[in-house]
């Protein structure tokens, strides 16, 4: 729901969900400031206007999380941020269920572990993972004001996407890293 011009309110049931059966698009977010933080305190201590995302928002089943910050954007202390795609999958007894429910009711959500057997082939395959991209401030240079657009990654805060996928940090002003960014085999590109 629309509570005033340039801004948008969501009822606290609302769900915002990207998952597919071989995978989601991307969820471009922009806010004015942003928040990620697993700490109630912070959040409710967050200005007001201020976009609050806690550490397990992204798994919502898109591939790819883009989280602008115009005035700033800050990892709180201690976040942790796992970035996961769960996809849908046919449930064990889904013939039963289609015929009895529909088609719909025979998937079932769930995240597969990181590599799984693929006996056939005699391989093991990765699962897909998604991509996180952080930035602070606007991306037109007029409008870039470096000391209000600020990225910090707190104390002890730990990004991690799945292994071969990127994590990119983008910032106008000041990039402060002060947790730990694991990309395994992917990358990570700070600037």
């Amino acid at each position: 729901t629309t509570t005033r011009a340039g801004s948008l309110r969501l009822d606290p049931e609302a769900q915002l969900c990207g998952h597919g059966v071989a995978g989601g698009g991307t969820l471009a977010i922009q806010a004015g400031k942003v928040l990620v933080s697993d700490q109630p305190a912070s959040a409710e201590a967050a200005d007001s206007g201020t976009l609050v995302l806690g550490g397990g928002f992204f798994d919502k089943g898109f591939s790819a999380y883009e989280i602008t910050g115009s005035e700033g954007l800050t990892v709180a202390e201690r976040t942790q941020v796992d970035v996961t795609m769960p996809v849908y999958r046919f449930r064990d007894d889904a013939r039963r269920v289609a015929s009895d429910a529909g088609p719909a009711r025979a998937l079932e959500l769930w995240t597969p572990p990181l590599y799984q057997e693929d006996a056939v082939n005699a391989v093991l395959q990765q699962r897909k993972g998604a991509s996180l991209s952080l930035q602070a401030g606007r991306s037109l240079l007029t409008e870039i004001d470096p000391a209000t657009s600020t990225l910090t990654i707190g104390r002890g805060a730990r990004l991690e996407v799945d292994p071969g996928q990127a994590i990119a940090l983008r910032g106008a002003g000041q990039i402060t890293i002060d947790g730990t960014l694991n990309a395994h085999g992917g990358s990570i590109d700070v600037r």
